[in-house]
């Protein structure tokens, strides 16, 4: 979710618990507002707030005076006018950089390294539920927070590591957990050979 200024507001309504589950709510902008929090709990709401990614916006979450939110195990993390205004973290709420694969480019999928992989709580989500690329929110035995869940079907990525103590780079293959790959090389993309097979 990113609208590039307040985020998500949430004003009293005529549902009584309105519900917000595993979104990605990221890189939202104040606009002409002093704090401008991402999610902004108007007085009277008792929303559910769970298994959310609410970073790198102005502002994280924000209750007025008045209100009993229920959060639980969200990750609110660089927002640089505060994650939390007003409320306290919940039960099993994180604060850790959540990797985005490509945030520059409004890609906002978890990379294979990312901590928030399979750390949502599972009696919030239902079996049948599809992220934003239509993949399955149940994958390796558990959901990952956000909106995007990390799919067997994602191609693998190849990072060119620049040497520490060493002259050589390196090059480091992330991928869906248990998947096998195979790297070939070629000089003139036409005659190929195999470099080994790996398992991420």
């Amino acid at each position: 979710f990113r609208q590039d200024w307040l985020g998500l507001p949430v004003i009293e309504s005529a549902v009584p618990t309105p519900a917000i589950v595993n979104n990605t709510i990221a890189c939202n902008s104040a606009g002409n507002q002093v704090i401008g929090s991402t999610i902004h709990l108007e007085a009277g709401t008792a929303a559910q707030i769970v298994n959310n990614i609410v970073a790198f916006n102005a502002a994280g979450i924000e209750q007025s005076p008045v209100g009993s939110p229920f959060l639980l195990a969200n990750n609110v993390f660089g927002n640089p006018n505060g994650d939390y205004l007003g409320l306290a973290p919940g039960l099993r709420d994180l604060q850790l950089d959540p990797e985005f694969r490509r945030p520059a480019t409004g890609d906002f999928t978890l990379a294979t390294t990312s901590p928030l992989i399979d750390a949502a709580h599972p009696l919030a989500g239902f079996g049948g539920w599809l992220d934003t690329d239509e993949a399955t929110r149940w994958q390796n035995g558990h959901f990952d927070l956000g909106a995007a869940e990390l799919s067997v079907n994602l191609p693998a990525e190849l990072h060119l590591r620049p040497p520490a103590e060493s002259v050589s780079y390196e090059l480091e293959l992330r991928g869906f957990p248990g998947r096998r790959y195979r790297l070939e090389q070629s000089a003139d993309f036409s005659h190929w050979n195999p470099l080994g097979d790996f398992l991420t």
